[in-house]
């Protein structure tokens, strides 16, 4: 898909049809832990599903960390795109896979020797500690190849084909249904072998990845003995993903001080937070998907030096997203009751509906503004505008709901604060503040930025001369 090129219809169309493989992407991820909560659900009950949902917002925060870092690959990718610059693409996609491999590596022997530690931080009751400990380490043997299929598919994005990614995980999702309840419920390695299915199915989407990057001839033309490091696309790719992993990570970390105050509460009102995340998931990771598309669109326009696609695009991939969000959120908190019965195996009783009920309702219409935070930040970085998105990022989910966390929230039983709806509370209002202070920030540089697009403009037009 040309990127670049077409009136207001037409880009809304390819906004449209670039994104719906990306949305189906991130549910699909999502299904890959969702799977792993309901099986181990079914099969082993509360204790178990506790284990595995108390390891939920660490595990967001390395999934996030890879998807931040790979979306420096795809911004890159999608500006030499964009400027037609085919040496650079492929310097650049070679300097991804590597970082994907050096990066999934270190934070697999950091995590496994470190889980037991990570999980104590979080305040992971004694009951399930042990199962937590052995879920989270076999996870760890996954990040490297889920680092892989990231920046893989972060590759195929960024020349405007987001079809492929989907193909490589609709394989692999398939396979980790398959060896979830055969681990599960065949070998009755419990939350070992919960783990041990995402370990398997995303060997296979790593290795798809590099066998049509082989393939592929369309702009990159893959050769596997010039995969190395590339200064110059490496620092690029960094200075994009590093921010953007960064932020990833920043906003993880939030989550994991708020599961930690989660935890105290007891196995139930973990499990409960851990099928309500899991479902909030879907409407998150789609916006997200579309945010990140968006990025690629607007570092593609940006590095032709198309100020007209760019105006139009701020508005029409923040309309998509949000207006996405909106509706998907609705939908969700609709379908609420037999989801969660699909999550418990029909075992949810009243009380546990009502108390996932509460979250749901409060958050699930709110998402949308979610997605307008993101949507912004990934504007900006498409435009080369990486690090005060990461500190306004920084400041608003992370700062602002520690605050709330030992301000507003009170840990005291006794306190009329201690109340999970008010714990809940933060999300939203942090969204609010952070979309407002991403866009504020746009409008504040947009005429720099669009005086640096006709620059782009003019030695794009100078090149095409001299070809």
């Amino acid at each position: 898909m040309d990127l670049t090129s077409g009136n207001t219809k037409t880009l809304i169309r390819k906004v449209i049809l670039y994104s719906l493989p990306l949305v189906l992407v991130g549910c699909l991820e999502i299904l890959f832990s969702t799977f792993d909560l309901i099986v181990i659900e079914g099969a082993e009950g509360e204790i178990s599903a506790a284990a595995v949902g108390a390891n939920a917002a660490l595990i967001s925060l390395l999934t996030n960390v890879f998807i931040g870092l790979s979306t420096g690959e795809n911004v890159i990718i999608a500006k030499y795109y964009g400027e037609r610059e085919k040496g650079h693409a492929e310097k650049a996609c070679y300097s991804g896979l590597v970082l994907a491999v050096l990066s999934g590596i270190l934070v697999l022997l950091v995590g496994y020797f470190c889980s037991p530690y990570l999980l104590k931080l979080q305040n992971v009751s004694e009951s399930y500690f042990d199962l937590a400990v052995k879920y989270l380490r076999t996870y760890f043997f996954a990040l490297p190849l889920i680092s892989l299929y990231n920046f893989g598919s972060a590759i195929f994005r960024g020349t405007g084909n987001s079809k492929m990614p989907l193909i490589f995980l609709g394989i692999a999702g398939a396979l980790h249904i398959a060896m979830n309840y055969l681990f599960v419920y065949a070998f009755r390695l419990s939350v070992t072998g919960t783990g041990l299915s995402s370990i398997c199915s995303y060997s296979v989407a790593a290795i798809l990845v590099f066998v049509f990057l082989k393939k592929n001839k369309n702009f990159i033309d893959f050769h596997f003995h010039k995969i190395r490091l590339y200064r110059k696309e490496t620092l690029e790719i960094l200075k994009v993903g590093i921010p953007s992993g960064l932020q990833g990570m920043v906003f993880a970390v939030s989550n994991m001080i708020l599961q930690s105050s989660v935890n105290t509460w007891g196995s139930q009102i973990v499990e409960v937070n851990a099928d309500c995340e899991s479902i909030e998931n879907f409407a998150y990771t789609s916006m997200f998907a579309i945010a990140q598309g968006g990025s690629a669109f607007i570092s593609a326009n940006y590095g032709k030096g198309e100020k007209k696609n760019v105006r139009k695009l701020v508005f029409i991939i923040e309309s998509v997203c949000m207006g996405f969000g909106l509706l998907f959120g609705l939908l969700l908190l609709a379908l609420h009751r037999p989801l969660i019965q699909a999550y418990t195996g029909n075992k949810a009783d009243k009380e546990f509906q009502m108390l996932c009920f509460e979250r749901l309702s409060l958050l699930l219409p709110l998402y949308f503004l979610c997605g307008g935070m993101d949507t912004f930040t990934n504007f900006l970085r498409g435009l080369n505008r990486a690090t005060i998105p990461m500190v306004i990022s920084f400041f608003w989910t992370c700062v602002f709901r520690l605050i709330w966390n030992f301000f507003v929230y009170s840990s005291d039983p006794a306190s009329p604060a201690h109340s999970t709806l008010l714990l809940y509370a933060c999300y939203p209002v942090s969204w609010v503040c952070s979309f407002s202070c991403q866009a504020f920030y746009y409008f504040l540089i947009h005429k720099k930025v669009y005086k640096e697009i006709d620059e782009n403009a003019a030695l794009y037009l100078k090149e095409t001369q001299k070809n």
